[in-house]
């Protein structure tokens, strides 16, 4: 044998193996998906057949996990219960209690408790936001009074305890309210307008950065010329670590859609699922379709292939070359994941 042909001969067991593997997968998943078809009328079904053998929390963590789909309401709907009355302070004291990983009862100062902290996290929602919008809402003067989202009882304790502390103004009662939780975390707060630093002298300059960072200060005094490390330099380090770190993870614990949501903050299946939804609607109805693609008996593939290259959605898409995609995919199902697989550079050590 030729060192052509045993070449040719290896990349098609490879290929073989390649497909059963993706068959193994594909039969693995249909485990953890509802078998039962679309339904007409009501019947019980259990949707979380495959997660059975968990306890329920763990079944709907694995379920979203592995399919995407929440178990639970959004909790923007909860806490829109909580204020109804729906929830009330003793159902999450209950909830929370009934954890003791939580150790709620855990002291952090002489009236604050975990359980305290938890509660808050359950009932407000926190968005951590960048250094340049803490600075444009310290210049909206957000730290000169309380947030509206708290409520009156809360904001009552709040005023009535710095005016016993000497504060008698809204704005000094957040003002200490700040510092105290600057002082508590041993952090420093530098605000500044662009146009100070623009003035800001060198000296004053080496003692911020010696501050941030009093291990890696400057490399000699009052050169800032050369920071170590250099802000850029530790930036552009660090980004592409993340990113590595992102890459590496697809195939894994992410996927493709997950790695471009994280990058972009785009959901990629919002544009897809649309039309994804009516083609899988008309291939499993139950004859309510007016119409049915004469390619329906050999499969889904195959009729979505031949719906697909009739829609002239592709257009508007802004896919001139739709048409030409579509015809040359494979008409194997498994010989087209693979194709997308190796078009997109993923390494095929991350397909299973």
């Amino acid at each position: 044998m030729t060192n052509s042909a045993h070449t040719h001969s290896e990349q098609e067991n490879s290929t073989k193996d390649m497909r059963q593997q993706l068959r193994d997968i594909i039969v693995q998943l249909e485990r953890l998906v509802p078998c039962q078809a679309p339904i007409r009328d009501f019947v019980h079904f259990n949707t979380l057949e495959g997660f059975q053998h968990l306890p329920f929390p763990e079944a709907i963590k694995a379920g979203k996990e592995a399919t995407g789909r929440a178990g639970y309401l959004p909790e923007s709907r909860f806490r829109e219960f909580f204020k109804t009355g729906r929830i009330t302070l003793d159902d999450l004291n209950s909830s929370l209690d009934a954890s003791e990983s939580l150790q709620c009862d855990t002291v952090i100062s002489e009236q604050l408790r975990q359980r305290d902290i938890y509660r808050v996290a359950l009932l407000h929602t926190l968005k951590p936001i960048t250094a340049s919008q803490l600075n444009w809402l310290n210049d909206e003067k957000a730290l000169n009074r309380l947030q509206p989202d708290v409520d009156s009882v809360t904001r009552e304790k709040l005023l009535a305890h710095a005016r016993a502390n000497g504060h008698a103004t809204e704005a000094e009662a957040v003002h200490a309210l700040w510092q105290s939780c600057l002082k508590k975390l041993a952090l420093q707060h530098y605000l500044f307008h662009p146009e100070e630093l623009l003035e800001y002298d060198p000296e004053k300059t080496e003692d911020i950065l010696t501050e941030l960072d009093p291990d890696k200060g400057l490399s000699e005094p009052g050169d800032l010329k050369n920071p170590q490390p250099h802000v850029h330099q530790q930036v552009h380090k660090e980004s592409r670590n993340r990113l590595g770190q992102l890459l590496r993870q697809v195939g894994h614990s992410t996927t493709l859609r997950g790695l471009l949501k994280t990058l972009t903050g785009i959901d990629i299946l919002d544009d897809i699922r649309p039309g994804l939804q009516r083609h899988i609607a008309n291939y499993l109805d139950q004859g309510m379709s007016i119409w049915h693609s004469s390619a329906r008996e050999q499969g889904f593939y195959a009729a979505w292939r031949e719906s697909a290259q009739t829609d002239q959605a592709w257009i508007f898409d802004q896919m001139p070359d739709w048409n030409d995609t579509l015809r040359d995919l494979p008409e194997d199902a498994l010989d087209t994941i693979m194709l997308e697989l190796r078009s997109m550079g993923v390494a095929e050590s991350h397909w299973i």
